[in-house]
């Protein structure tokens, strides 16, 4: 009976060791990162200040990708008509 209990025991070892691993991964992943410290700065009498300067980068970024989409829809179109070079001189 005993290398039943301790195979049984090693299976166990092995759970719990890839649920900590796989809780270590979650802890230190940019996004838990990111909102733990959005928390912490929504705690702060400093949250109006905060959220509008990160505006603004916020805005560059949702307007780059606006640009980005917009010339890749360009980009699908089909031309319809055709422009004849100009002379060349």
């Amino acid at each position: 009976m005993a290398p039943i209990f301790s195979a049984a025991n090693l299976k166990q070892t092995k759970a719990r060791f890839r649920s900590k691993h796989f809780v270590n991964e979650i802890i230190s992943s940019p996004a838990v990162k990111g909102l733990l410290g959005a928390l912490i700065v929504s705690t702060t009498p400093w949250v109006e200040e905060i959220a509008l300067i990160l505006w603004i980068p916020s805005k560059i970024v949702i307007y780059l990708a606006l640009i980005v989409v917009g010339m890749k829809l360009a980009s699908l179109k089909e031309p319809t008509t055709s422009y004849p070079l100009t002379k060349q001189l």
